[in-house]
């Protein structure tokens, strides 16, 4: 039975340009820019401009009355109550990031001793170098071994007079040590926390690298000398060990976003509630408003501005996180990457 051909190569439209213009799920380039590279505090400050401009020009248009005492402080009303609902999510984030932090003794021991053990796997395939205790640097050790690893497959394959098995190992080479060095030039120029690393090693096809390995081992197992498959076993295991310490890196990051989403929300969840406690106070019962009917509508606005603006920085950063968490190619063993 004929066997299928399967590219060794990754798919033209995912291997990163040099300049490694990420491809995440956004329809256009304004989508992109809003959901993940903008800064959130941008996306926070164009959320609260659109409620801003939205209660104002309604206001403005008489579309809607800020006069009427029970409507107005009716809205304040549940916009107090929606901030205080945010203090229980505030809680459970705290609760969810912490979770990861304690634990007894024994079970603290034994994720201390799984970590040293990963690192003595990771010493071992990268020839015994000392692993660095920077985060990038440490996948950056890793990717230096795959390319490596890869180079010698390539060499391996001059030896071989065989023209179909230079050409699929040329190409797999080629596909292999051109992504490696893209993402290694985006770890050496970041620093640990920035966004822009983790999206690069997000899209690091690693599974379909690690498909391409068995599939040339398969196709070539009688052709190829012992050194060569030997390489080609080491850089397996060596992709599996990038997709755990990704995995790990990944869940750092995104612990470190709840945790600032969390500290964000306890800073403008009580000023909020101050300007909508003061807002409704404009309105006293019997003499109607206290401040001039021109000005009531910037008030209202600006108070509903004020009162939305947890809400807005919940948003913003959700947002990015879950859609992360949807993206990250989980380890297992099929593709999700991509």
């Amino acid at each position: 039975m004929q066997r299928e051909e399967v590219r060794t190569d990754l798919p033209e439209e995912d291997v990163p340009s040099e300049e490694f213009e990420t491809r995440l799920p956004a329809r256009t380039a304004f989508g992109r820019w809003f959901f993940f590279d903008a800064h959130r505090g941008t996306i926070v400050a164009l959320l609260l401009f659109g409620v801003f401009v939205s209660f104002l020009g309604l206001g403005r248009a008489g579309a809607v009355t800020f006069r009427n005492q029970t409507t107005v402080t009716l809205l304040l009303s549940v916009l107090i109550g929606g901030n205080f609902t945010l203090i229980t999510i505030v809680i459970t984030i705290n609760q969810l990031v912490l979770s990861r932090e304690f634990g007894k003794p024994h079970s603290l021991r034994e994720r201390d001793e799984g970590i040293a053990e990963f690192r003595r796997k990771v010493q071992h395939r990268t020839d015994g170098r000392t692993n660095p205790i920077d985060p990038f640097e440490f996948v950056r050790s890793i990717l230096a071994t795959i390319r490596e690893r890869a180079r010698t497959v390539r060499r391996a394959s001059a030896e071989v007079t065989d023209p179909e098995l230079q050409s699929d190992v040329e190409d797999y080479v080629e596909a292999v040590t051109g992504e490696t060095e893209t993402l290694d030039t985006v770890l050496a120029n970041s620093k640990f926390g920035s966004f822009r690393p983790l999206v690069s090693m997000l899209f690091y096809r690693s599974a379909w690298q690690i498909h391409s390995t068995n599939r040339i081992q398969y196709e070539h197992l009688d052709s190829l000398p012992d050194f060569a498959l030997d390489a080609l076993d080491d850089l397996e295991d060596l992709l599996r060990t990038f997709n755990v310490a990704r995995q790990y890196l990944q869940t750092i990051y995104l612990q470190d976003q709840l945790a600032k989403l969390s500290r964000f929300l306890l800073y403008v969840g009580v000023p909020s509630l101050l300007a909508t406690g003061l807002a409704m106070l404009v309105y006293t019962r019997g003499t109607g408003v206290t401040v001039a009917a021109d000005a009531l509508p910037i008030v209202i606005s600006v108070a509903a501005t004020l009162a939305f603006t947890p809400l807005a920085i919940l948003l913003a950063y959700v947002i990015r996180v879950s859609t992360i968490v949807s993206r990250m190619p989980f380890i297992n063993p099929f593709i999700t990457d991509g």
